[in-house]
Protein backbone atom coordinates (compact mmCIF):
# COMPACT_ATOMS: atom_id res chain seq x y z
CA UNK A 1 0.00 0.00 0.00
CA UNK A 2 1.64 3.26 -1.07
CA UNK A 3 2.24 5.90 1.55
CA UNK A 4 0.89 9.34 0.67
CA UNK A 5 1.92 12.28 2.71
CA UNK A 6 -0.65 15.04 2.92
CA UNK A 7 0.74 18.36 1.86
CA UNK A 8 -0.63 21.43 3.50
CA UNK A 9 -0.83 24.46 1.31
CA UNK A 10 -0.83 27.74 3.14
CA UNK A 11 -2.39 30.67 1.42
CA UNK A 12 -0.98 33.96 2.55
CA UNK A 13 -3.79 36.00 3.97
CA UNK A 14 -3.41 39.27 5.74
CA UNK A 15 -6.06 39.90 8.36
CA UNK A 16 -6.41 42.62 10.98
CA UNK A 17 -6.98 39.79 13.46
CA UNK A 18 -3.20 39.32 13.47
CA UNK A 19 -3.03 42.46 15.61
CA UNK A 20 -5.13 41.07 18.48
CA UNK A 21 -3.03 40.88 21.67
CA UNK A 22 -0.16 42.83 20.07
CA UNK A 23 1.64 45.57 21.99
CA UNK A 24 1.85 49.17 20.78
CA UNK A 25 5.40 48.52 19.59
CA UNK A 26 4.33 45.44 17.63
CA UNK A 27 1.50 47.35 15.94
CA UNK A 28 3.84 50.17 14.91
CA UNK A 29 6.41 47.66 13.64
CA UNK A 30 3.75 46.13 11.35
CA UNK A 31 1.90 49.26 10.25
CA UNK A 32 4.27 52.21 10.72
CA UNK A 33 3.51 55.45 12.52
CA UNK A 34 -0.10 56.17 13.47
CA UNK A 35 -1.71 59.27 11.97
CA UNK A 36 -3.61 59.91 15.22
CA UNK A 37 -3.04 58.74 18.81
CA UNK A 38 -5.73 59.11 21.48
CA UNK A 39 -4.95 58.23 25.11
CA UNK A 40 -7.71 57.68 27.64
CA UNK A 41 -7.59 56.19 31.13
CA UNK A 42 -7.40 52.49 30.32
CA UNK A 43 -7.27 52.66 26.52
CA UNK A 44 -4.97 53.84 23.77
CA UNK A 45 -6.30 54.26 20.23
CA UNK A 46 -3.92 54.27 17.27
CA UNK A 47 -5.52 55.44 14.04
CA UNK A 48 -4.03 54.72 10.64
CA UNK A 49 -5.23 56.14 7.31
CA UNK A 50 -4.31 55.04 3.81
CA UNK A 51 -6.14 55.84 0.59
CA UNK A 52 -9.82 55.69 1.54
CA UNK A 53 -9.33 53.30 4.48
CA UNK A 54 -9.26 54.13 8.18
CA UNK A 55 -8.05 51.62 10.76
CA UNK A 56 -8.53 52.10 14.51
CA UNK A 57 -6.50 49.84 16.78
CA UNK A 58 -7.58 50.02 20.42
CA UNK A 59 -5.29 48.78 23.18
CA UNK A 60 -6.42 48.23 26.77
CA UNK A 61 -4.47 47.57 29.94
CA UNK A 62 -2.43 49.30 32.57
CA UNK A 63 0.32 51.87 31.93
CA UNK A 64 3.04 49.26 31.55
CA UNK A 65 1.18 46.66 29.51
CA UNK A 66 -1.48 47.58 26.95
CA UNK A 67 -2.54 45.05 24.31
CA UNK A 68 -4.79 45.25 21.26
CA UNK A 69 -8.34 44.21 22.14
CA UNK A 70 -10.39 45.87 19.38
CA UNK A 71 -9.94 46.74 15.70
CA UNK A 72 -12.23 48.78 13.47
CA UNK A 73 -11.90 49.22 9.69
CA UNK A 74 -14.01 51.69 7.73
CA UNK A 75 -13.85 53.98 4.76
CA UNK A 76 -13.28 57.72 5.15
CA UNK A 77 -17.06 58.26 5.08
CA UNK A 78 -17.47 56.05 8.17
CA UNK A 79 -18.96 53.06 6.32
CA UNK A 80 -17.84 49.50 7.06
CA UNK A 81 -15.32 48.14 4.56
CA UNK A 82 -13.97 44.74 3.61
CA UNK A 83 -11.09 43.76 5.91
CA UNK A 84 -9.44 41.83 3.10
CA UNK A 85 -9.42 44.75 0.67
CA UNK A 86 -8.68 47.51 3.15
CA UNK A 87 -6.28 46.05 5.73
CA UNK A 88 -3.84 44.81 3.12
CA UNK A 89 -3.15 48.46 2.18
CA UNK A 90 -1.71 49.07 5.63
CA UNK A 91 0.64 46.10 5.38
CA UNK A 92 2.27 47.17 2.08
Amino acid sequence: MPYHRALKIQIASVSPKELIAASREEVIARLGAASLIRQERQSLTLQFQKDNCVLDVVLYGNKQEKRVRFIDLRDTEGNPTSPEQCYVKFRN
